[in-house]
Protein backbone atom coordinates (compact mmCIF):
# COMPACT_ATOMS: atom_id res chain seq x y z
CA UNK A 1 0.00 0.00 0.00
CA UNK A 2 1.10 3.28 -0.59
CA UNK A 3 2.70 4.95 2.57
CA UNK A 4 0.30 7.78 4.06
CA UNK A 5 2.75 10.32 5.25
CA UNK A 6 5.62 9.35 7.35
CA UNK A 7 3.88 5.65 7.83
CA UNK A 8 3.10 2.25 5.31
CA UNK A 9 2.07 -0.97 6.45
CA UNK A 10 1.92 -4.60 4.61
CA UNK A 11 0.61 -7.72 4.44
CA UNK A 12 3.46 -10.50 4.31
CA UNK A 13 3.29 -14.14 3.79
CA UNK A 14 5.86 -16.18 2.80
CA UNK A 15 8.22 -14.07 2.82
CA UNK A 16 6.69 -11.44 -0.10
CA UNK A 17 4.28 -8.88 -0.03
CA UNK A 18 0.67 -9.48 -0.59
CA UNK A 19 -0.40 -8.19 -4.08
CA UNK A 20 -2.50 -5.05 -3.44
CA UNK A 21 -5.66 -4.55 -5.61
CA UNK A 22 -7.32 -0.69 -5.65
CA UNK A 23 -11.15 -1.11 -4.24
CA UNK A 24 -12.65 0.89 -6.81
CA UNK A 25 -13.55 3.66 -4.42
CA UNK A 26 -12.98 6.68 -2.91
CA UNK A 27 -11.13 5.49 0.37
CA UNK A 28 -7.77 5.70 -0.88
CA UNK A 29 -6.45 4.06 2.24
CA UNK A 30 -8.14 0.59 1.57
CA UNK A 31 -6.88 -1.95 -0.85
CA UNK A 32 -8.14 -6.04 -1.80
CA UNK A 33 -5.82 -8.31 -0.91
CA UNK A 34 -6.02 -12.19 -1.62
CA UNK A 35 -6.64 -15.06 1.36
CA UNK A 36 -5.85 -18.63 1.61
CA UNK A 37 -7.19 -21.35 3.72
CA UNK A 38 -4.12 -21.96 6.19
CA UNK A 39 -1.86 -19.45 4.95
CA UNK A 40 -0.29 -17.69 7.50
CA UNK A 41 0.48 -13.73 6.98
CA UNK A 42 2.49 -11.20 8.97
CA UNK A 43 1.96 -7.46 9.27
CA UNK A 44 5.32 -5.16 8.20
CA UNK A 45 4.62 -1.93 9.46
CA UNK A 46 7.62 1.42 8.98
CA UNK A 47 7.42 4.76 10.80
CA UNK A 48 9.37 7.37 9.38
CA UNK A 49 8.58 10.39 11.69
CA UNK A 50 11.42 10.54 13.90
CA UNK A 51 9.35 9.18 16.95
CA UNK A 52 7.79 6.71 18.32
CA UNK A 53 4.01 6.12 17.66
CA UNK A 54 2.11 3.00 18.07
CA UNK A 55 0.11 0.75 16.08
CA UNK A 56 -3.08 -0.80 16.90
CA UNK A 57 -4.09 -3.53 14.87
CA UNK A 58 -7.46 -4.50 14.56
CA UNK A 59 -8.71 -8.20 12.95
CA UNK A 60 -12.13 -8.70 11.86
CA UNK A 61 -12.99 -5.77 14.09
CA UNK A 62 -11.40 -6.92 17.42
CA UNK A 63 -8.68 -4.73 18.41
CA UNK A 64 -5.70 -7.37 19.30
CA UNK A 65 -2.65 -5.72 19.04
CA UNK A 66 -1.07 -2.76 20.29
CA UNK A 67 2.70 -2.09 18.57
CA UNK A 68 5.17 0.72 19.59
CA UNK A 69 7.20 1.42 15.79
CA UNK A 70 10.32 4.09 15.84
CA UNK A 71 11.44 3.07 12.13
CA UNK A 72 10.52 -0.92 11.33
CA UNK A 73 8.87 -3.80 13.02
CA UNK A 74 7.03 -6.98 12.13
CA UNK A 75 4.03 -8.49 13.93
CA UNK A 76 3.07 -12.25 13.65
CA UNK A 77 0.59 -12.97 15.70
CA UNK A 78 -1.43 -12.05 18.64
CA UNK A 79 0.07 -12.23 22.31
CA UNK A 80 -0.36 -15.40 24.85
CA UNK A 81 2.09 -14.15 27.15
CA UNK A 82 5.28 -12.16 27.12
CA UNK A 83 7.04 -15.25 25.82
CA UNK A 84 4.69 -16.45 23.33
CA UNK A 85 2.34 -15.76 20.68
CA UNK A 86 -0.23 -17.60 18.18
CA UNK A 87 0.35 -16.13 14.66
CA UNK A 88 -2.15 -15.26 11.99
CA UNK A 89 -3.53 -17.14 9.76
CA UNK A 90 -6.65 -17.07 6.94
CA UNK A 91 -9.55 -20.31 7.38
CA UNK A 92 -12.29 -21.32 6.00
CA UNK A 93 -15.66 -19.42 7.50
CA UNK A 94 -17.95 -21.60 9.66
CA UNK A 95 -21.86 -20.69 8.74
CA UNK A 96 -25.03 -21.51 10.66
CA UNK A 97 -28.45 -21.19 10.23
CA UNK A 98 -29.47 -20.74 13.89
CA UNK A 99 -31.37 -17.84 13.44
CA UNK A 100 -30.92 -16.90 17.42
CA UNK A 101 -27.54 -15.16 16.52
CA UNK A 102 -29.12 -12.53 14.15
CA UNK A 103 -29.34 -10.68 16.54
CA UNK A 104 -25.97 -9.91 16.84
CA UNK A 105 -24.99 -8.86 13.82
CA UNK A 106 -21.96 -6.89 14.57
CA UNK A 107 -20.00 -9.51 15.55
CA UNK A 108 -19.55 -10.54 11.54
CA UNK A 109 -19.71 -7.37 10.15
CA UNK A 110 -15.83 -6.33 9.84
CA UNK A 111 -15.29 -10.06 9.26
CA UNK A 112 -12.59 -10.11 6.18
CA UNK A 113 -10.97 -6.57 7.51
CA UNK A 114 -7.58 -6.35 8.52
CA UNK A 115 -7.42 -2.75 9.89
CA UNK A 116 -3.68 -0.72 11.45
CA UNK A 117 -4.63 2.73 13.00
CA UNK A 118 -1.47 4.92 13.73
CA UNK A 119 -2.25 6.47 17.20
CA UNK A 120 0.25 9.39 18.51
CA UNK A 121 1.12 8.87 22.40
CA UNK A 122 3.15 11.34 25.33
CA UNK A 123 6.87 10.12 24.60
CA UNK A 124 7.37 10.58 28.12
CA UNK A 125 4.20 8.76 29.75
CA UNK A 126 5.25 5.01 29.33
CA UNK A 127 4.63 2.85 32.30
CA UNK A 128 5.65 -1.26 31.66
CA UNK A 129 2.93 -3.40 32.28
CA UNK A 130 1.90 -7.28 32.13
CA UNK A 131 1.26 -9.16 29.19
CA UNK A 132 -2.17 -9.58 28.47
CA UNK A 133 -3.42 -12.46 26.40
CA UNK A 134 -5.88 -11.20 23.84
CA UNK A 135 -6.48 -14.20 22.00
CA UNK A 136 -9.35 -15.13 23.36
CA UNK A 137 -10.97 -12.18 21.10
CA UNK A 138 -10.77 -14.39 17.69
CA UNK A 139 -13.09 -16.97 18.50
CA UNK A 140 -13.60 -18.24 15.31
CA UNK A 141 -17.78 -18.10 16.50
CA UNK A 142 -19.31 -19.43 13.19
CA UNK A 143 -21.62 -16.43 11.84
CA UNK A 144 -25.40 -17.12 10.16
CA UNK A 145 -25.96 -17.96 6.50
CA UNK A 146 -27.90 -15.09 5.78
CA UNK A 147 -24.82 -13.13 6.75
CA UNK A 148 -23.34 -12.42 2.95
CA UNK A 149 -20.17 -13.77 3.94
CA UNK A 150 -20.38 -17.41 2.40
CA UNK A 151 -17.58 -18.31 0.23
CA UNK A 152 -15.12 -15.66 2.56
CA UNK A 153 -12.58 -16.48 4.93
CA UNK A 154 -11.73 -15.25 8.65
CA UNK A 155 -8.43 -14.67 10.50
CA UNK A 156 -7.92 -17.89 12.81
CA UNK A 157 -4.59 -17.95 14.97
CA UNK A 158 -2.27 -20.86 14.86
CA UNK A 159 -0.70 -22.67 17.87
CA UNK A 160 1.55 -20.95 20.07
CA UNK A 161 5.28 -20.06 19.30
CA UNK A 162 7.61 -19.24 21.44
CA UNK A 163 9.65 -16.38 21.71
CA UNK A 164 13.31 -15.76 20.52
CA UNK A 165 13.14 -13.15 23.80
CA UNK A 166 10.64 -11.99 26.03
CA UNK A 167 9.09 -8.43 25.38
CA UNK A 168 8.08 -5.33 27.19
CA UNK A 169 4.38 -4.44 27.54
CA UNK A 170 4.43 -0.59 28.44
CA UNK A 171 1.09 1.63 28.57
CA UNK A 172 0.97 5.07 27.54
CA UNK A 173 -0.82 8.10 27.06
CA UNK A 174 -2.63 8.79 23.71
CA UNK A 175 -2.69 11.84 21.86
CA UNK A 176 -5.05 10.63 18.93
CA UNK A 177 -8.44 8.67 19.63
CA UNK A 178 -8.50 4.85 18.49
CA UNK A 179 -11.98 6.23 16.35
CA UNK A 180 -10.09 8.81 15.38
CA UNK A 181 -6.44 7.86 14.50
CA UNK A 182 -3.67 10.05 13.01
CA UNK A 183 -3.60 7.57 9.93
CA UNK A 184 -5.38 3.97 8.62
CA UNK A 185 -4.74 1.21 6.61
CA UNK A 186 -7.63 -0.84 6.05
CA UNK A 187 -6.57 -4.63 4.05
CA UNK A 188 -9.77 -6.25 2.72
CA UNK A 189 -8.90 -9.93 2.12
CA UNK A 190 -11.00 -11.98 0.25
CA UNK A 191 -10.34 -15.85 -1.62
CA UNK A 192 -8.68 -15.03 -5.41
CA UNK A 193 -11.58 -17.11 -6.82
CA UNK A 194 -14.08 -14.46 -5.35
CA UNK A 195 -11.69 -11.68 -6.18
CA UNK A 196 -11.56 -12.98 -9.86
CA UNK A 197 -15.54 -13.43 -9.80
CA UNK A 198 -16.02 -10.03 -9.21
CA UNK A 199 -13.16 -8.38 -11.61
CA UNK A 200 -11.31 -6.81 -8.54
CA UNK A 201 -8.08 -9.17 -9.86
CA UNK A 202 -7.56 -10.34 -13.18
CA UNK A 203 -8.88 -13.72 -14.18
CA UNK A 204 -5.94 -16.97 -14.70
CA UNK A 205 -4.32 -17.01 -17.60
CA UNK A 206 -6.09 -19.52 -20.06
CA UNK A 207 -3.58 -22.48 -21.12
CA UNK A 208 -3.16 -24.26 -24.38
CA UNK A 209 -4.60 -21.28 -26.23
CA UNK A 210 -3.28 -21.05 -29.70
CA UNK A 211 -2.55 -17.67 -31.20
CA UNK A 212 -4.90 -18.03 -33.61
CA UNK A 213 -7.29 -18.20 -31.41
CA UNK A 214 -5.95 -14.79 -29.44
CA UNK A 215 -6.33 -12.38 -32.46
CA UNK A 216 -9.62 -10.05 -32.29
CA UNK A 217 -11.98 -9.03 -34.59
CA UNK A 218 -10.25 -6.27 -35.61
CA UNK A 219 -7.35 -7.39 -36.27
CA UNK A 220 -8.89 -10.21 -38.59
CA UNK A 221 -10.91 -7.01 -40.35
CA UNK A 222 -7.82 -5.25 -41.30
CA UNK A 223 -6.08 -8.79 -43.00
CA UNK A 224 -8.91 -9.19 -45.14
CA UNK A 225 -8.93 -5.66 -46.25
CA UNK A 226 -5.22 -5.86 -46.88
CA UNK A 227 -5.50 -9.02 -48.83
CA UNK A 228 -8.64 -7.17 -51.01
CA UNK A 229 -6.48 -4.56 -51.99
CA UNK A 230 -3.50 -6.86 -52.81
CA UNK A 231 -6.08 -8.93 -55.25
CA UNK A 232 -7.52 -5.49 -56.85
CA UNK A 233 -3.59 -4.34 -56.83
CA UNK A 234 -2.94 -7.59 -59.36
CA UNK A 235 -5.70 -7.15 -61.19
CA UNK A 236 -4.84 -3.96 -62.46
CA UNK A 237 -1.13 -4.84 -62.78
CA UNK A 238 -2.72 -7.55 -65.66
CA UNK A 239 -5.33 -4.67 -66.72
CA UNK A 240 -2.14 -2.28 -67.60
CA UNK A 241 -0.22 -5.23 -69.08
CA UNK A 242 -3.00 -5.78 -71.68
CA UNK A 243 -3.35 -2.62 -72.44
CA UNK A 244 0.52 -2.05 -73.33
CA UNK A 245 0.79 -4.99 -75.26
CA UNK A 246 -2.53 -4.13 -77.81
CA UNK A 247 -0.78 -0.76 -78.30
CA UNK A 248 2.40 -2.13 -79.03
CA UNK A 249 0.46 -4.72 -81.36
CA UNK A 250 -0.81 -1.99 -83.20
CA UNK A 251 2.31 0.04 -83.81
CA UNK A 252 3.88 -2.65 -85.04
CA UNK A 253 0.66 -3.03 -87.31
CA UNK A 254 0.34 0.58 -88.84
CA UNK A 255 4.61 0.44 -89.24
CA UNK A 256 3.72 -2.81 -91.63
CA UNK A 257 0.78 -1.84 -93.34
CA UNK A 258 2.10 2.30 -93.86
CA UNK A 259 2.84 3.53 -97.45
CA UNK A 260 4.59 6.21 -98.86
CA UNK A 261 1.97 9.23 -99.80
CA UNK A 262 2.68 10.23 -102.99
CA UNK A 263 1.49 13.42 -101.88
CA UNK A 264 4.29 15.98 -100.85
CA UNK A 265 3.74 19.27 -98.77
CA UNK A 266 6.88 21.22 -98.46
CA UNK A 267 8.07 22.50 -95.59
CA UNK A 268 6.70 26.04 -93.71
CA UNK A 269 9.19 28.73 -93.61
CA UNK A 270 10.52 29.71 -90.76
CA UNK A 271 12.86 32.58 -89.76
CA UNK A 272 15.12 30.49 -86.83
CA UNK A 273 15.71 26.90 -86.19
CA UNK A 274 13.68 24.10 -86.21
CA UNK A 275 11.51 23.10 -82.54
CA UNK A 276 11.90 20.15 -81.26
CA UNK A 277 8.58 18.00 -80.75
CA UNK A 278 8.06 18.02 -77.02
CA UNK A 279 7.40 14.58 -74.97
CA UNK A 280 4.41 13.92 -73.12
CA UNK A 281 4.44 11.38 -70.29
CA UNK A 282 1.61 9.91 -69.03
CA UNK A 283 1.68 8.51 -65.45
CA UNK A 284 -0.53 5.67 -64.45
CA UNK A 285 0.80 4.85 -60.80
CA UNK A 286 -2.48 6.89 -59.62
CA UNK A 287 -4.53 4.74 -60.99
CA UNK A 288 -3.06 1.56 -59.20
Amino acid sequence: MPMIGNFGVWIVSGGQELEEYATGTSDKTARFIASATAQTFSIKMHNKCGEDVCFKILIDGKAVHGQLCAKDVVVEGVNVSNTSYRPFKFEALDLTDDDAILKDRQRWENIGCIEIRVLCFDQASQTVTTTADLTTRLKGDPVHERSKKAGSHRVGLGSAQSRAAPIETVSVKYIDNLDKPYASFKFLYRPQSLLQAQGIMPPPAQVGKEPSEETSDGEEEEDQALIEKEERLKALLAEADKIKAEVQAKRAGAKVKREASPIRVPPLASSGPSKKKRRIVIDLTSDV
